[in-house]
């Protein structure tokens, strides 16, 4: 067992990189009108694997965005993907002590996974259902803060950041978009990117190969001898996750 401060700095430029490539992809979205870009917004069910299933859980959840830029020129699209895992929660009642009075305090801990990929796709263009295979990289970002309630003071307690960490995550994923509605393009029209809006089901698996990271898991902040220590693990992050939402093109 390891005992940890949790006075770890959150690697922001990582969180910034993301968003800024994001931010470049939609500026040359905007450059020719002729393209077409696609935003999804889905929930997702996260299976980890390996050790990292054995010290953290075998099912996480969560929700996810996607935005595409397909060029005119290109056969597929370039874009950047986002989303949150919660694998690990809990809470229970304790008691703040200042001198001779002690104050109920509710406490919840909770343990989730910041992911961001930059992402290739090919998918196709037509017909009801279109299936679509992509390829990821990016970050994991490994988080567990905790609430603090204090009952009867009035304010909505405080926050503690327990523990975080990073690790580069890759992989490969393939779906289908099912068309619900919207104005879909002709066939002849495959190369004109004539004007449209569609709206479409999302389905999809993926499969993300983890890079080694130190996280905290359920019970891993604990109480000895009135001091606190984490437990921390160590492994790979490998996931495999289950998406399904509503993806915009236009």
């Amino acid at each position: 067992m390891k005992k940890s401060s949790g006075l770890k700095q959150i690697p922001w430029s990582y969180v910034r990189t993301g968003l800024l490539i994001l931010l470049f992809v939609y500026s040359c979205s905007l450059v020719n009108a002729g393209s077409l870009y696609q935003i999804t917004i889905n929930g997702q069910l996260a299976f980890p694997q390996g050790d990292f299933k054995k010290n953290a859980a075998d099912l996480g959840g969560g929700f996810g965005f996607d935005f595409i830029y397909q060029p005119k020129s290109l056969p597929f699209g370039i874009g950047g993907s986002l989303g949150f895992i919660f694998y690990g929660y809990e809470s229970y009642r304790d008691y703040f002590y200042s001198g001779p009075y002690s104050f109920p305090v509710d406490v919840s801990t909770t343990n989730g996974i910041f992911t961001g990929h930059f992402m290739i796709r090919y998918q196709s263009r037509h017909g009801k259902i279109r299936p679509y295979f992509e390829g990821l990289v990016g970050f994991n970002y490994l988080t567990t803060d905790t609430k603090i309630d204090v009952s009867g003071w009035g304010d909505e307690g405080f926050d503690i950041h327990n523990f975080d960490d990073m690790s580069l995550s890759y992989g490969a994923g393939a779906g289908i978009l099912w068309y619900l509605s919207g104005q879909p393009p002709a066939s002849d029209q495959s190369t004109t990117y004539a004007k449209l809006w569609e709206i479409l089901l999302d389905i999809k698996l993926r499969y993300l190969f983890g890079g080694e990271a130190e996280y905290l898991t359920e019970g891993s902040i604990y109480e000895e001898n009135d001091m606190w220590y984490y437990d921390v693990r160590t492994s790979k992050t490998n996931m495999l996750t289950f998406n399904i939402g509503i993806t915009f093109i236009f």
